[in-house]
């Protein structure tokens, strides 16, 4: 689950650089496209969001390996077994659980409580809404005869019509339309057709649809900045298709008294939810101009789209399924006899007795010495979690590797932030913890834990080391964090079980390797 948190993170990176990129070329796009603005503005908003659409999808791609960040090449040299000699007794520490936020977390922590702040601010504007449709009336016969007409002739039908005695601009509010027209507008009855025929005209359209789209997605997505731009510039080209279309419906020989009522009530009228209304200057004068021009010849709209694609799309597409860390395929590997049949023999008691002064395995005899008693299974079972993270690189022959690097992995890498707790897989004593292994430096900060019968787990490339040799554990004990010491391309930690002093899979013993 972390894995998909962070590629969906990640993916929402990717939608701040794609919406501003996106942006940037379609503004250079919309001055060479008249009458495609609304479809290069709606391109470029999908555009925007892709990345995290995709993110998902990106992560779900299984790789069999990966080599890159998290994996490291130095465990490969020969290892002898690590003799079983019982240490003198520490006494096992308690566990503390850290307080530290990961920056994962705090990102996360920081969006939700933007999302709060921006729901609130849209429960403000509903109940803002339904208290101005609350204190406007239903139209009566002769106030809807016009909109009637205007209605049948556009293709719309079902609209409410409400008048409210403010001095606001016409328009269109809701899912399910309400239109709104001030009382005072109603006696003009050449200015209020236009406006009507204009609202209409938005609702045949589905404008006012796209715009509540909008603002969900806007709230979803509130750190996302330049989408806000692609939206304010997509609403601009709403108004102009739909001027378009009414100039249509009118006629050319209306072009100026439209255009004339459209500054009369940019001037006149405030401006509550109105797509008739102002916006800001360039906006208005390039809607009074497309008003009064006669439509040129439809450009290439393909060949812009494609350019608006490949441009601004591609590149970020490739980024991210570049950068994103995918979930591991379990690739088959070959088991070994002698550690199949250890896992399936039956689990026989037996104990381990601890004393302040020594440590002694006794089998199955009913001995007690000293301060505490740990048991184990007489066949070792690894029962915890190691850590929380991603599998980076599995055991056994590798496809891709370095130069110079061994074609055999004999542990598994996971890959985790610096700092992310790891735990002991089993019960055990720490037979080595400190830096460097076997002669080498290339492991970092190592922990070895002996777990009797012949079984070791080992711990590489740690940040920190929380135990000490001669230290008894318990399964889930912490015993360092994840880190990046020692020959190691990125944080991570190195793990391999050992069974006599040879490797084994230990995605074949540990839960959640596979």
């Amino acid at each position: 689950m972390s894995g998909l948190i962070n590629a969906i993170m990640l993916g929402a990176g990717f939608s701040f650089l794609s919406a501003g990129l996106t942006y940037i070329v379609a503004r250079f796009l919309q001055s060479r496209t008249r009458g495609a603005e609304t479809l290069i503005w709606r391109t470029a908003r999908l555009i925007a969001i892709l990345p995290l659409l995709l993110a998902p999808v990106v992560y779900s791609i299984p790789q069999v390996e990966q080599v890159g960040a998290g994996t490291d090449w130095a465990m490969e040299e020969p290892f002898a077994a690590i003799p079983f000699e019982p240490p003198e007794m520490i006494l096992p520490t308690v566990q503390q659980s850290s307080s530290t936020l990961t920056s994962e977390q705090v990102l996360v922590w920081v969006y939700f409580s933007g999302l709060i702040l921006f729901l609130l601010a849209g429960v403000r504007r509903h109940f803002m809404r339904r208290r101005m449709i609350n204190s406007s009336r239903h139209a009566t016969k002769s106030e809807r005869s016009t909109l009637d007409d205007l209605a049948e002739k556009v293709g719309v039908s079902g609209l409410e019509l409400r008048i409210i005695n403010q001095g606001i601009s016409p328009c269109i509010t809701g899912w399910r339309a309400v239109m709104i027209m001030p009382e005072a507008l109603l006696s003009d009855r050449k200015t209020s057709r236009y406006a009507m025929l204009h609202e209409l005209t938005h609702i045949k359209r589905g404008d006012e649809k796209d715009r509540l789209f909008a603002t969900a997605l806007l709230t979803l997505l509130w750190f996302n900045w330049p989408l806000k731009w692609i939206e304010h510039e997509l609403n601009a080209a709403r108004e102009l298709a739909c001027d378009r279309d009414v100039i249509k419906l009118l006629g050319g020989s209306e072009r100026k008294p439209y255009a004339e009522t459209l500054i009369h009530l940019m001037r006149d009228m405030s401006l509550p939810v109105s797509a008739f209304g102002p916006d800001n200057r360039r906006q208005r004068e390039m809607r009074i101009k497309s008003i009064l021009s006669t439509p040129a010849k439809r450009p290439a709209h393909k060949i812009m789209l494609a350019l608006l694609l490949t441009s601004s799309l591609v590149p970020m597409a490739c980024a991210q399924v570049a950068t994103t860390e995918r979930r591991m395929a379990s690739a088959p590997v070959e088991m070994i006899e002698v550690q199949t049949q250890k896992v399936e023999a039956p689990l026989n008691q037996a104990a381990i007795f601890v004393s302040a002064d020594s440590l002694t395995n006794r089998g199955s005899e009913s001995f007690v010495s000293g301060e505490i008693q740990v048991t184990i299974p007489e066949n070792v079972v690894f029962s915890s979690h190691i850590v929380e993270g991603r599998l980076s690189s599995g055991y056994g022959p590798r496809s891709a590797r370095p130069a110079d690097s061994p074609l055999f992995h004999g542990g598994v890498d996971i890959a985790a932030p610096t700092g992310t707790p790891v735990q002991s897989a089993a019960v055990g004593v720490v037979s080595h913890s400190q830096e460097g292994f076997n002669g080498s430096d290339r492991w970092g900060n190592t922990i070895v834990v002996d777990h009797g019968q012949g079984w070791q787990t080992i711990y590489a490339h740690l940040d920190t080391l929380d135990v000490e040799e001669g230290q008894v554990l318990t399964a889930g004990h912490q015993i360092g964090t994840v880190g990046e010491t020692g020959a190691a391309t990125g944080p991570h930690v190195h793990v391999e079980v050992r069974f006599n002093g040879e490797r084994v899979d230990p995605a074949a013993h540990i839960p959640g390797l596979n």
